[in-house]
């Protein structure tokens, strides 16, 4: 006879990232992500504190991480992802903005496999993002600023009706935003 020993690790999180607890199986009606059992041992044993870590989404990976806040790379930014211009022309981009012109909307849609990984690990995203559409190659001429919900944009495409007959025009705008995930797209549709 074979004993089985569970060595999985589990820990919950709020919607914020802050630590909740850690656990041997899968937890109930929380948010939570598998980890090493070695990124824990300290958790476990009372040598760190809960609140020196966080549950943060890491744009590379596309999937939710631990990290230790006091880790130098969590803090690490550089000046031009704080006013990030998103291209308009990407492969797989992690989530696209789509200006229809036909349909008079804006859109917002994050990668299938974004959607997947918070689907199928039931994970919250309670976070917004700012998005400046701007005159063209000028952030500092803004034209109309959007606040999106990323929550609502993984379960589904979120949509903002033109406010203006100037955002028919397909050359008129860049699209800028704060960037947090790895890749962006801002598509014209004519």
């Amino acid at each position: 006879m074979s004993v089985f020993v569970n060595v999985d690790k589990y820990v919950t999180f709020d919607e914020h990232g802050n630590l909740l607890g850690v656990y041997n199986r899968v937890p109930d009606d929380a948010n939570f992500i598998k980890v090493d059992p070695s990124d824990v041992e300290n958790l476990i044993t009372g040598k760190e504190q809960f609140k020196n870590y966080l549950v943060v989404f890491d744009s590379k990976v596309k999937m939710h991480v631990l990290k230790h806040i006091y880790n130098e790379d969590t803090y690490m930014q550089n000046i031009n992802d704080q006013i990030y211009k998103l291209p308009t022309i990407s492969d797989n981009p992690d989530l696209t903005v789509t200006q229809d012109t036909k349909n008079k909307k804006w859109i917002f849609t994050v990668d299938k496999k974004i959607q997947q990984n918070f689907k199928q690990n039931k994970l919250n995203f309670n976070q917004v993002m700012g998005f400046s559409v701007t005159k063209k190659n000028n952030p500092n001429h803004l034209h109309r600023f959007f606040v999106v919900d990323i929550s609502t944009v993984i379960n589904d495409a979120h949509t903002i009706d033109f406010n203006s007959d100037l955002e028919l025009d397909p050359d008129a705008f860049s699209v800028y935003t704060s960037k947090r995930l790895e890749s962006y797209y801002h598509e014209v549709l004519v």
